[in-house]
């Protein structure tokens, strides 16, 4: 039987080399090695509230706009001077209003999809534990059912989570099948490299079997799961994330992992067409969509502004009204045409 853990986004492939105490290799799931998954299911499952303060936080930039078009407006009214600066400040404005409303609308796609997506992989991998949680008999015995286990991977079945028992203070904590409504996490906070990179050197997942404490989700045998050419030959777990494979004979798992890559590219991705790669992706490409949404006008009133807006062609237009911002100046607005710019 070959065990393979996708936990997709972030792949984790790795061998186990040690052969299972009895050949039947029907042992548990180690809840040391879930619980590196179960951390990134905490994270997802606490996002949708992260992404949503940060989408507040990011609306309030609307209320920026709005007094800076009111102090316009005042100023366009009781003075006369400075009609350029007014006139440049005028289009700009209107130019960041169509831009915010735009960035929003992509912004709230990107935010919906990665928070149902996260919802969604966390809900299978917690379903997952519950259900390892729920077939395990007792806490200790030869004679219980185990099919989540104390023991790190790799070692012998001995004791188990029983399913009476409370997750709380355990490695699988982060698998409580519930949704948090609130969270006090920062986006910085929300999958962080350390936690995917200890579910990629997660190398062991199965227990060895003892020799009464074994777990019918891993069955082998003839007429049972997971021997070739007889009963069920392939199963699947968590979205997908955990999928079971037999070999020829009835042997243990010859390679574990949590299904994650190596970081590739600054990020860590998940096994491809999985539920958790989507999740982990449509995460990083909401907080992208958050992080692009700017008050230009801010910027423009800067100190360093001018190197920063010299190749803006809606001031350079406003600026020259009678010149071709694109055609007169390509290479932007020229040194001496800073002390303009300043005034």
């Amino acid at each position: 039987m070959n065990v393979i853990f996708l936990v997709a986004s972030a792949v984790l492939l790795a061998s186990a080399p040690a052969a299972a105490d009895d050949a039947t290799g029907e042992g548990g799931f180690s809840m040391q090695a879930l619980g590196k998954g179960c951390k990134i299911s905490e994270d997802l499952k606490h996002n949708p509230s992260v992404l949503l303060t940060e989408l507040q936080r990011k609306l309030a930039i609307l209320d920026e706009h709005r007094q800076l078009q009111d102090l316009l407006e005042a100023t366009t009214n009781c003075t006369t001077g400075f009609q350029e600066a007014k006139e440049a400040l005028a289009k700009i404005l209107l130019q960041d209003e169509r831009q915010l409303l735009n960035d929003y609308q992509a912004v709230a796609e990107a935010v919906l999809k990665a928070a149902s997506a996260g919802a969604y992989w966390a809900g299978g991998m917690d379903e997952f534990v519950a259900t390892t949680k729920f077939l395990t008999t007792g806490d200790d015995g030869p004679s219980e059912v185990i099919c989540l286990a104390k023991e790190r991977g790799g070692a012998k079945t001995a004791t188990g989570l029983k399913h009476t028992d409370a997750m709380d203070g355990t490695p699988v904590s982060g698998c409580k099948p519930r949704l948090p409504t609130t969270t006090s996490k920062k986006p910085a906070e929300i999958l962080q490299d350390s936690t995917l990179s200890a579910a990629t050197d997660v190398s062991k997942i199965y227990t060895l079997v003892a020799t009464q404490a074994k777990c019918p989700l891993t069955k082998v045998g003839s007429g049972n799961y997971h021997k070739a050419s007889s009963g069920i030959t392939a199963t699947g777990f968590a979205l997908g994330s955990i999928t079971m494979t037999a070999q020829n004979s009835n042997a243990a798992p010859t390679s574990q992992s949590l299904g994650l890559k190596a970081k590739t590219n600054g990020v860590y991705d998940g096994k491809e067409n999985t539920a958790l790669a989507d999740a982990l992706s449509l995460a990083r490409s909401a907080q992208q969509a958050l992080s692009g949404i700017k008050l230009k006008l801010s910027e423009t009133l800067t100190d360093d502004s001018f190197d920063n807006n010299k190749n803006e062609q809606t001031i350079i237009q406003a600026m020259y009204p009678t010149k071709n911002a694109a055609a007169d100046f390509p290479q932007g607005l020229p040194a001496e045409a800073k002390p303009r710019y300043d005034n």
